[in-house]
């Protein structure tokens, strides 16, 4: 409650004295028709101004004094007192004094009871007690009655309140109050206590102690009054309780608030500083004291201007204090760069900022002084404009054409050129100079000054846009004839980015025609020495000539067009986490392409974990993969990780995994879609993260008709299905590896084989492997242990399967792979022609016009 309103609430004059400066500071508007003064008047007066030299054979100033302090100390001294009002009329009056606020340490009110009214005194203090009643459950101050020696202790519903107690309980209130008061704080009040219950101990006792009351602190303010008997005996305590925890909480979050500016003003990474309005330092960070190695009270107080920062210059002073005093009366911030001296007497540069603070009237009380030391951006740039003046020579020295362009919506724009280009043009019939060329379009540069044909202005915006949009560099050549004359670029187009954004464009174009001609000189040697090296070597074809691999796989020898799609594939599929479903015939190398798969990936640091399902026994297999704990069954000594735990972070290759059983698809299924794998034996599912490569040359639709294989599964194994062809479709692979084949085998036997036939060669190429490169390995090695010289030969094998020899042609024009498909399909469906298995109805056309084309090609079925 405002302590305004609880004076106006009195039907009693009230008057507030300052006991330290010695005058009323506050009245209630019935004071002020009791003394018949105004308000302004009565509170420019102190007691001795009101009152005769003496009062009732008392000297009024002495005795005045000692009912004040007794007021102070906690009392509720009452007295009868007399008044002098404006016409020195004296008013016999009873004066009641209690300090006011009850915690305040110099205030003091004081309630004038006028004896002169015919009202007895009895209803005047029945009606001030109910007015103190009234003003004590507004500001929520409980009173206690205590009589020591009975041990009796009355407590007003305030009380309860404040101490949370039903007014019911039947309790002893002196032992709950002990028990709810907080443990540090029980030892100081119990003596508190112990020293206002001595004899002749003091008359009043004021202590401020901690209550834990349903969970809750409380911060309680307490005050009270002794009354001893003629022996200095205790005998009664009255008192008031207040909770002051608002208070005390506000304070604690003024501290901290006031804790957390400090630590952020002294935490900033510049230098701040509030000075008063005089320009005196009131507050200053620790990071400009540090500056000089300052203690703080050796600049609060002084001036900002003669600071050490800019001690013995007294410009750089003058323009601080002009500064400061300036942002007095400034509506904003004022901005500037200042100088000032470091510790070592160094010169450095701050971005200022100098701004008035002003309380909630707008009135300036204080000024804030940040700045941030820039001498280092400073510096920069000034490096960066020598710089520029440098690379400005160097752009003009260089013998390299160079153009740099500026991107705007309109298009691309020449921003400049160097000397180099401008001669290179002059040396093509060119004749043009810097200026000329200065924000001309590109457009137009390309147009009417070099006269490129439309496709070639196509290529270069091409590239120009590529650049804009990647924010890379591109590297391109251009050939072109200029006035009769061939010129050969190498261009490198870089972006200039600022704010996240390409602005410019950099072209550096190299001059390469001589290397360009000297290439196409040597290309036609070369060309004319293969043509040589072929004649001269036409029997050792195979084994001699220098075979370009295009692949970066490890262990992987090609050389068709098919094969190389399936690596196109494993790079396309490598860098993500998708399954990989591998299906193709026995002995198609899958797991050279599951591992090829891992070594590309991201995951090739960790391993790939092989599984092949069909070789592990179908009573072992749930174990091997998933793990067991120990006691899991007879036999588990001990808790051992399966294939799926030991493949985390990498990758697991399930081989055959159309021979799974189907109770344990259900568990893969589950780690596929929850990425969790749980040990036999446990009841703890473990997160794994594992990509799963899978391999079959089985039909899983066909076993997902027959149930044994279930559809979910499949769906989730196939993401990325990928097919190896069988090596009849793909006969361009087999000399590659035949030669690897022939170097590995003749090397590990120590065989002196280093030449295949064309004929052999030829036979090898026609042959259709059934058992695919598997079978194509294991035929080399045995012709090369049966071989007795440097030539390889297969006798034994020319008439194992005759039925398998075909002749295949083997380049990429369109007839030639319309024949080779026809006898792939023809051969797949054992050479029949019509009906519903017939090649004719797998190509889609009609048995007649396969028969044409058989013709046309020449394509005959075998004897046998």
């Amino acid at each position: 409650m405002d302590n305004q309103l609880l004076i106006e609430s009195f039907n009693e004059p009230v008057v507030i004295l300052d006991v330290d400066q010695g005058n009323f500071v506050d009245c209630n508007e019935k004071a002020t028709s009791f003394f018949k003064l105004s308000k302004k008047k009565l509170l420019s007066k102190n007691p001795s101004d009101l009152s005769p030299a003496n009062v009732y054979g008392h000297n009024a100033q002495a005795y005045a004094r000692r009912v004040i302090q007794e007021a102070l100390a906690g009392g509720n001294p009452v007295f009868d007192w007399v008044h002098i009002d404006k016409d020195g009329h004296e008013i016999p009056c009873e004066v009641r004094l209690i300090r006011f606020p009850p915690f305040s340490k110099n205030l003091v009110r004081g309630t004038i009871l006028d004896m002169t009214q015919e009202e007895p005194k009895e209803a005047i203090l029945r009606e001030s007690e109910e007015r103190l009643r009234l003003a004590l459950e507004a500001t929520d101050i409980g009173t206690f009655d205590w009589y020591p020696q009975e041990n009796k202790v009355f407590w007003d519903e305030r009380i309860y309140k404040i101490f949370e107690l039903t007014p019911t309980a039947d309790v002893d209130l002196n032992a709950y109050f002990f028990s709810i008061v907080h443990p540090h704080d029980v030892e100081r009040v119990g003596q508190e206590f112990e020293t206002t219950l001595q004899d002749h101990g003091p008359d009043s006792s004021q202590v401020e102690y901690r209550v834990l009351v349903n969970g809750k602190t409380k911060f309680i303010q307490a005050f009270s009054k002794v009354i001893r008997n003629d022996k200095g005996q205790a005998i009664r305590l009255l008192g008031t309780s207040q909770d002051i925890t608002p208070l005390r909480e506000s304070e604690e979050k003024l501290k901290k608030s006031e804790e957390r500016f400090r630590n952020v003003f002294n935490q900033q990474f510049q230098y701040s500083t509030v000075l008063d309005l005089d320009g005196k330092i009131v507050q200053i960070n620790d990071l400009l004291l540090k500056m000089h190695n300052q203690e703080r009270e050796d600049v609060i107080g002084k001036y900002l201007w003669k600071g050490p920062w800019w001690e013995g210059n007294r410009e750089w002073q003058q323009k601080i204090k002009q500064q400061v005093l300036m942002a007095k009366t400034s509506e904003g911030p004022i901005l500037t760069e200042d100088r000032f001296f470091s510790v070592n007497k160094d010169i450095r540069y701050t971005n200022s900022s100098y701004q008035a603070i002003n309380d909630v009237n707008g009135k300036a009380i204080n000024i804030l002084v940040q700045a941030i030391d820039i001498t280092s951006e400073k510096e920069a740039r000034q490096s960066i404009e020598v710089n520029q003046k440098q690379l400005s020579l160097i752009y003009n020295s260089v013998t390299d054409f160079m153009l740099l362009m500026r991107i705007e919506k309109a298009g691309f724009f020449i921003e400049s050129v160097n000397k180099a280009a401008i001669e290179g043009m002059k040396n093509v019939g060119i004749d043009i100079n810097e200026a000329s060329l200065a924000g001309l379009n590109m457009l137009t540069y390309f147009e009417d000054i070099l006269r490129y044909a439309p496709n070639q202005i196509k290529e270069h915006f091409e590239v120009y846009n590529r650049v804009k949009k990647s924010k890379q560099s591109i590297r391109y050549t251009t050939e072109a004839e200029y006035n009769g004359t061939f010129l050969a670029t190498d261009t490198t187009a870089t972006p200039i980015i600022e704010s996240d954004e390409v602005k410019f464009i950099l072209t550096v174009t190299h001059d390469i025609t001589e290397i360009t001609q000297s290439k196409f000189r040597l290309e036609q040697a070369l060309g004319e020495v293969k043509t040589l090296k072929e004649q001269i070597e036409q029997e050792n074809v195979y084994l001699k000539e220098e075979i370009k691999q295009a692949n970066d796989f490890e262990n992987m020898v090609f050389r068709s067009s098919e094969f190389s799609q399936v690596l196109k594939q494993v790079e396309q599929v490598a860098k993500t986490d998708a399954t990989v479903l591998i299906t193709g015939e026995t002995g198609t190398s899958k797991e050279l392409i599951a591992r090829a798969i891992h070594n590309v990936s991201t995951r090739s640091e960790k391993p790939m974990i092989k599984v092949n399902t069909a070789a592990i026994p179908r009573e072992l297999i749930e174990s091997e993969l998933f793990g067991y704990e120990k006691g899991a069954f007879t036999g588990a000594i001990e808790e051992k990780p399966g294939k799926f735990e030991l493949a985390d972070g990498g990758s697991i290759f399930l081989d055959e995994i159309g021979d799974m059983p189907l109770e344990l698809q259900v568990k893969i299924l589950r780690i596929l879609q929850e990425g969790e794998v749980e040990r036999l034996g446990s009841t703890q599912s473990r997160k794994i993260d594992v990509r799963v490569i899978s391999a079959t040359n089985k039909d899983l639709n066909a076993l997902i008709e027959k149930g044994a294989f279930r559809e979910d599964l499949l769906f989730r194994l196939k993401v990325f299905p990928i097919e190896i062809p069988p090596l009849r479709s793909r006969p361009n692979d087999i000399p590659a590896l035949v030669e690897h084949f022939v170097n590995k085998y003749s090397s590990k036997h120590d065989k002196p084989v280093d030449m295949v036939p064309k004929s052999v060669m030829d036979y090898l190429r026609n042959y259709a492997w059934p058992g695919n490169v598997r079978e194509l390995e294991n035929t080399i090695e045995r012709a090369i242990i049966l071989s007795n010289s440097e030539h390889l030969s297969i006798p034994e094998i020319l008439n194992d399967s005759p039925s398998q020899i075909q002749e295949w042609s083997h380049d990429d024009s369109l007839n030639v792979i319309q024949e080779n498909h026809i006898r792939k399909i023809l051969i797949k469906c054992g050479w029949r022609i019509e009906g519903k298995n017939g090649a004719s109805n797998a190509l889609k056309i009609k048995p007649s016009t396969l028969r044409d084309k058989m013709k046309k090609f020449g394509i005959k079925r075998p004897n046998n």
